[in-house]
């Protein structure tokens, strides 16, 4: 439930020997809220470059904070891995009581007319090829080979499946 959001994370792990630029864009952006509206600044109050090897740590809040990603302007992948830390029920949230669209559902039923759950569908699949060890070789910059071991990762893939977690 996006509701029950309390901390996000990114860590990034852009290529480590050359260092990331401005002109590139994919910094995050944190906005503050307009006191008076609640809605997030046109501005925001920082940003902070995808360099290799850091960790973005902010809370979030739901209707409340406010983040986005610049497009990337270069060549060069903005390579990431990003999730949250949720709390264990939504009342245990701040602001609980002032929220107006703090659920995945309630944003849906807005979108989509007051009592509705349908979810707009997009017809076909996504389809992921095979991992070639050219693939292997960039991965390995940044990530232990052994969580590129195919057993390794079909482990990881079953646990997350099955539990919408998994621990490296």
């Amino acid at each position: 439930v996006i509701g029950t959001r309390k901390v996000s994370f990114i860590y990034y792990m852009t290529d480590p020997e050359e260092e990331w630029s401005p002109a590139e864009g994919g910094a995050l952006e944190l906005y503050s809220s307009e006191a008076s509206t609640g809605q997030p600044m046109s501005v925001p109050t920082k940003e902070l470059l995808p360099l290799a090897d850091s960790l973005a740590i902010f809370l979030v809040e739901p209707g409340v904070s406010y983040h986005a990603v610049r497009e990337v302007r270069g060549d060069r992948a903005r390579v990431s891995l990003q999730g949250w830390l949720h709390a264990p029920s939504l009342e245990q949230t701040l602001n609980y009581q002032k929220r107006g669209l703090a659920t995945l559902q309630q944003i849906l039923e807005t979108r989509n007319g007051a009592g509705s759950n349908k979810v707009n569908a997009v017809n076909g699949a996504i389809e992921v090829g095979e991992v070639t060890q050219d693939d292997f070789k960039v991965l390995s910059k940044w990530i232990s080979p052994a969580y590129l071991d195919p057993e390794q990762l079909e482990a990881v893939r079953k646990q997350f499946e099955e539990s919408s977690y998994a621990v490296l």
